[in-house]
């Protein structure tokens, strides 16, 4: 039974690592490995043994069969504490030899307390774990020796869980952020769900926001049922409902009482959407995938900016059908709000969109919005691009907003301008370029000679005021104008 002491213990592991007494992260400092931070509770309930020991023997174990990297040694320990597990008087434990293999180096005859991890027949360590001198890891003992049950793996987890659920509740928000970040870590599924449903059944939304993000890992790597999170599609909260939303791709091949639940959450009296008049702008058919019919209502109907832009995401990372998905992300890309917009221009800049003549439309509109961290993040997706849709482009509809670019105070966004207009191949955008070159910013007019180049033979209407530049000019920006010119001129030097 898990006892006061032992949720106090529990309480206390959480709330070290709040404090920062160093638990998090006390594995020694890997000298030719490297190794990831080393949690106590996530090394205490993943462990398959934890216990104190004197290794009084080492032997070569033969053909390495234990998954370490490089050669393995086998020690033999005489135990004098188990922790967890069903360790006995005398257990053997396998390590790398080498520090390129993390090895653990143990000497015969000195105490440690060993965290190991089942490896077929055997128990593996490493330097990556909080295996360690047991006169160095004061913190972990208090931790361990407070628990209320040793031995049985499944009984220690049980009580780590119960501290978790505890921390919960705590008056400390970080402890209790850490409690809902750390459950993901327990093994037992059944356990894990208990204390998910207390995180979602918290009072702090940040600790049901942190639930829903742990909890959809789960369902994507570990197929975890999506019912514990499913009501937080509803939550007051709109930084939950898009967590919540978020996860739907997820859960989209999960049973029909999933999605049961979902429209049992959505039509709730708390739901901030109006159904049926969300139904009739969509037109939502009877055969649609539940899940995109439930993404497709929130995407309509929810009032919160955030919402809607998560609905946006989960669409298309829920396979909804291209054709369909169109019209909703044109009209995101135009929608008034900029996190909308946002969503928009990460979902423009995917795959399935990218070669899309409209896609390239709305995001050359991007380039010029009002917001200015959306352009940033505009510019820094088309700086990469190289497609050729860009010769496919109406120049009409889009080199308004490219000049309007090309005149960004911002360097990213007006070179990300450029780099488009370059691969427009239009005479139009070689004549938005060069009225450029009369900008005082030298940044500004590197890049513009650039764009010129790329255009090549395209740009040949530019060269008398291409030239008349160059002449006013000497050192570096003269050369790269001559070298535009002679790519303008030359079109077998063309790239």
């Amino acid at each position: 039974m898990w006892t006061r002491v032992g949720r106090r213990v529990g309480r206390v592991a959480v709330a070290m690592m709040v404090i920062g007494l160093g638990i998090a992260a006390i594995a020694p400092p890997a000298r030719a490995c490297t190794c990831g931070r080393v949690g106590l509770i996530r090394s205490t309930v993943r462990a398959d043994a934890v216990f104190v020991g004197m290794p009084v023997r080492a032997s070569s174990p033969g053909p390495n069969q234990w998954g370490v990297y490089g050669n393995a040694r086998r020690y033999t320990f005489e135990v004098e504490q188990i922790y967890k597990g069903t360790v006995v008087d005398t257990v053997e434990v396998v390590t790398a030899t080498s520090d390129a293999g993390c090895g653990y180096p143990f000497k015969l005859g000195k105490r440690y307390l060993v965290f190991a991890y089942a490896s077929g027949d055997s128990l593996v360590t490493s330097n990556c774990t909080l295996t360690g001198p047991a006169t160095q890891r004061t913190d972990v003992l208090e931790y361990l020796d407070g628990l209320p049950v040793h031995g049985d793996a499944e009984r220690v987890n049980r009580a780590v869980a119960e501290g978790l659920r505890d921390s919960l509740g705590s008056s400390n928000p970080r402890e209790r952020l850490y409690a809902a970040d750390l459950f993901g870590a327990i093994p037992e599924p059944g356990l894990r769900e208990e204390v998910a449903r207390e995180g979602v059944a918290s009072s702090d939304p940040a600790v049901r926001r942190t639930t829903v993000l742990i909890w959809k890992d789960l369902i994507w790597h570990e197929h975890a049922s999506a019912l514990p999170i499913i009501d937080l599609v509803a939550d007051p909260d709109p930084r939950v409902r898009a967590a919540a939303v978020e996860a739907l791709p997820a859960a989209q091949n999960q049973p029909d009482s999933v999605f049961a639940a979902l429209e049992a959450a959505l039509a709730g009296p708390s739901t901030p959407l109006q159904e049926p008049a969300v139904q009739s702008r969509i037109g939502i058919g009877p055969h649609e995938s539940p899940c995109w019919d439930i993404l497709q209502k929130i995407w309509a109907g929810d009032p919160s900016d955030t919402v809607r832009a998560a609905a946006l995401t989960s669409l298309v990372h829920a396979r909804f059908p291209t054709a369909r998905a169109t019209p909703i992300v044109q009209a995101a890309a135009q929608d008034t709000g900029a996190v909308v917009r946002k969503s928009a221009m990460r979902v423009l800049a995917e795959e399935t969109f990218r070669d899309s003549v409209w896609a390239a439309v709305a995001r050359a509109r991007l380039l010029a919005d009002s917001d200015s961290t959306l352009r940033q993040a505009v510019a820094r997706s088309l700086t990469k691009d190289s497609s050729d849709v860009w010769t496919r482009v109406p120049p009409a509809e889009v080199l308004p907003y490219l000049e309007r670019a090309s005149r960004d105070d911002d360097l990213p966004v007006f070179r990300a301008a450029f780099h488009i207009l370059g691969l427009m191949k239009f005479p139009g955008a070689a004549e938005v370029v060069v009225r450029t070159l009369d900008d005082p910013s030298p940044y500004r007019q590197i890049s513009a000679l650039f764009a010129l180049g790329e255009l090549g033979s395209i740009a040949k209407g530019t060269l008398p005021a291409l030239r008349r530049y160059r002449d006013g000019l000497q050192g570096g920006r003269r050369k790269l104008a001559e070298t535009a010119i002679a790519r303008i001129e030359d079109p077998a030097g063309e790239r």
